[in-house]
């Protein structure tokens, strides 16, 4: 059992929800749901992740992180309040990991791209009435702001595997400029495959 904490005392105080978002999308470095809110507001956040019923616990902790973000700001105390146990066993968490696998795994499971187009469009729903957007501005937004938050971990799977030969031509670059390079190309390859999970179909090969 491991505990997680975090010395971030930021607050969330973006005036639009979409900088909440991207806030959020950039930093991720505690969830947001634990900031002090309103008891309705969570409530009904909860509500919505209860009744959009993911498979994926990840992505419907996702899920609840990007409400939170548009419903309002947040505010962190200055203070210990919670304490928060991490890949204890047992939990959903990690049970999800030992069947489906790392990032990369879970993107391949037969309900990722179900659960995927139910989390964007209750997201990209929810900003659009936030913020006065339109339903495809909305979608791009959250989408690219997934996308950011998604591809560190995707990134540090998919070089794991032994078939990538990213690994070896980042560290193996002779120059800064030709790392930068292959790690733009890294990345580009991973964005290609979660527009196309978006789409409810598999990357080209």
């Amino acid at each position: 059992m491991q505990w997680k904490a975090s010395l971030d005392t930021r607050s969330v105080n973006d005036e639009a929800a979409r900088d909440r978002i991207r806030h959020q999308s950039l930093r991720s470095t505690y969830p947001i749901y634990f900031h002090v809110r309103r008891t309705a507001e969570i409530r009904q956040q909860f509500g919505i992740v209860r009744d959009v019923d993911l498979v994926d616990p990840f992505l419907r902790e996702y899920l609840l992180w990007f409400l939170t973000a548009i419903a309002g700001k947040t505010r962190q105390l200055d203070t210990l309040f919670i304490a928060r146990q991490w890949n204890s066993p047992g939990s959903e968490g990690v049970s999800y990991t030992e069947a489906a696998g790392d990032w990369l795994g879970r993107m391949l499971a037969p309900t990722w791209s179900s659960d995927f187009t139910k989390f964007l469009d209750v997201t990209a729903g929810a900003l659009a009435a936030r913020d006065g957007l339109s339903p495809d501005a909305a979608r791009r937004w959250v989408l690219d702001s997934y996308r950011m938050l998604a591809a560190p971990p995707l990134l540090e799977d998919v070089v794991k595997e032994r078939t990538a030969s990213v690994s070896r031509r980042l560290f193996a670059a002779p120059s800064r400029r030709r790392r930068s390079r292959c790690a733009q190309a890294a990345v580009a390859s991973i964005e290609r495959f979660l527009r196309g999970a978006a789409r409810g179909r598999p990357p080209a090969q």
